[in-house]
């Protein structure tokens, strides 16, 4: 059994180091200078740069085999990213074996022959970006 005595002397060193971190703790933080802080300046937003591909194809009409050139220029698009010549089936577009990387200035250049006969829809790919179609005529 715990006398008396013992358990009011225990209590009181449990009530006086209460009160000791309490006031303490208090005290420190009413102690503290009072630093106001400046409102943080706004961080302009800049939006992704856009990319785009330009695509301009000669011969618009030729004779079926003969080579077109297709060019252009990529936009936000990387230097030395490949760009992939593609044919329009029905609703899907097939890669021609046709491609090349982007030079500096974003500039682009390639050459195949077409021998498919008809209406040709053709783009030029890099990645998820597509350049407006443009069509061609084989005869």
């Amino acid at each position: 059994m715990i006398s008396t005595k013992s358990r009011s002397a225990r209590l009181g060193v449990a009530a006086a180091l209460s009160a000791a971190l309490l006031t303490g703790g208090t005290a420190t933080a009413f102690a503290a200078p009072n630093t106001v802080h400046p409102a943080p300046r706004p961080v302009p937003h800049r939006a992704p740069a856009k990319s785009s591909i330009t695509f301009r194809v000669r011969p618009s009409s030729l004779r079926s085999g003969q080579r077109i050139t297709a060019a252009g220029q990529g936009t936000g698009l990387a230097i030395g990213s490949r760009v992939q010549l593609q044919r329009r089936i029905g609703s899907r577009w097939s890669s021609l074996p046709a491609s090349t990387a982007l030079r500096r200035g974003g500039v682009y250049s390639l050459t195949t022959p077409l021998s498919i006969r008809g209406r040709q829809i053709l783009r030029v790919l890099d990645g998820t970006t597509a350049s407006s179609p443009v069509t061609v005529t084989v005869r």
